[in-house]
């Protein structure tokens, strides 16, 4: 057997957005909505995640911080949509 590939950020990100959409189908489940739905409804909320460039900077950073193991917490970043753009800006 081979030696494992090193293990990336990217990774690490795909690893905690699957534990993410685990839970939220599961809550979804939970509170009445059909698997199918719950499972459609948790991937359309990682999707919204991954497109928000600050939600994802910010995951990167817990990710980082808890691999050099400090544990700052939940993190919040605000972004706020240019009405002439239509392009979220960080604040």
């Amino acid at each position: 057997m081979s030696d494992p590939r090193p293990i990336t950020l990217d990774d690490l990100e795909s690893v905690y957005l699957d534990g993410f959409c685990t839970g939220i189908a599961t809550f979804a489940v939970n509170v009445g909505q059909a698997p199918e739905e719950a499972d459609e409804f948790a991937e359309s909320i990682a999707a919204q995640l991954r497109g928000d460039t600050a939600a994802m900077n910010e995951l990167r950073n817990q990710i980082v911080e808890r691999l050099n193991g400090a544990d700052g917490g939940p993190g919040t970043s605000m972004t706020v949509k240019d009405n002439q753009n239509e392009e979220p800006s960080d604040v």
